[in-house]
């Protein structure tokens, strides 16, 4: 008959018996999966079955023990991860609040988070630093766009945690780090360079061309202004709040090279200075 022992600590037993390899086994739990361990002789085994057996009596002692702050915040973490909403409904949400606000001009940010959303489709709470720094990671953009991209993310998150769709804890996005930018100075075409660049585009978007290089004027700006706010008399440009970056009216001064332009122009649809297709199409133009 092969001899056997129990080893008994607290409201735990662990069973010892003696194999055919002449092994003393027994078998313990960790992780919560049930674990065959083995010793040469019974006082090793004895004794390394009580430490097992004390491991768990502790852990379930630790866990009862455990003061108010602690167990709020793990019960805050379930939740999050099994009650939080789907990722493409946290986005939906967030988007409306987005506009309810009055924040115009949502398309990039509405396409970054939908790719988001379809990479990660589970829940919100569900999501870890490691998730979000291998999607930028993967990106093919260089490291400003990932950064924007980021920042996105992070934005919508922390609007998830106001929304109580979180707990009140540092998110996922705010753990990984920004990409590193490059230490480069910005370039200046040359008036040669400028020149090759409206021969190379179409008519259609010279004066937004024209604009951006003699009047300074940012994309997102250039894409926003109407044939109406040229103002040829004044020799001014009107870059209204709701296009300008800081949400204040300001003018732009139109040099006598960018006034032969805008006389050469026309319209485009809608009374718009540029095409409504934007910046990005005609980069794939040229």
């Amino acid at each position: 008959m092969t001899p056997a022992h129990t080893v008994r600590i607290g409201p735990y037993t662990a069973r010892l018996w003696r194999g055919h390899d002449e092994r003393w086994k027994w078998h313990t739990h960790e992780a919560g999966k049930r674990v065959l361990r083995s010793a040469a002789d019974f006082a090793t085994a004895k004794k390394r079955a009580a430490e097992c057996l004390k491991a768990l009596r502790d852990g379930r002692t630790a866990l009862l023990e455990a003061d108010a702050a602690t167990i709020s915040e793990f019960l805050a973490w379930r939740d999050a991860r099994t009650k939080s909403p789907l990722m493409a409904e946290v986005v939906k949400a967030y988007l409306a609040n987005q506009r309810e606000r009055g924040v115009e001009d949502l398309r990039i940010k509405e396409s970054d988070l939908n790719k988001w959303a379809a990479a990660h489709p589970g829940k919100i709470g569900s999501v870890k630093p490691g998730d979000v720094a291998a999607y930028l990671g993967a990106l093919t953009s260089g490291p400003r766009r990932k950064n924007n991209v980021r920042a996105h993310i992070v934005a919508m998150f922390r609007w998830a945690k106001m929304a109580e769709m979180l707990p009140d804890a540092t998110t996922a996005p705010e753990r990984t780090h920004p990409a590193q930018l490059p230490a480069s100075t910005v370039a200046v075409y040359t008036p040669a360079e400028f020149r090759g660049l409206l021969k190379a585009a179409t008519p259609d978007w010279h004066l937004g061309l024209a604009i951006a290089g003699l009047a300074g004027l940012r994309t997102e700006e250039i894409a926003g202004l109407r044939w109406e706010d040229l103002l040829i008399e004044r020799g001014l440009i009107l870059v209204r709040p709701e296009i300008c970056k800081t949400k204040r009216r300001r003018f732009a001064p139109i040099c006598p090279a960018l006034m032969s332009w805008i006389k050469a122009a026309k319209p485009a649809e809608a009374d718009m200075v540029i095409p409504r297709d934007g910046f990005d199409v005609l980069a794939k133009r040229l």
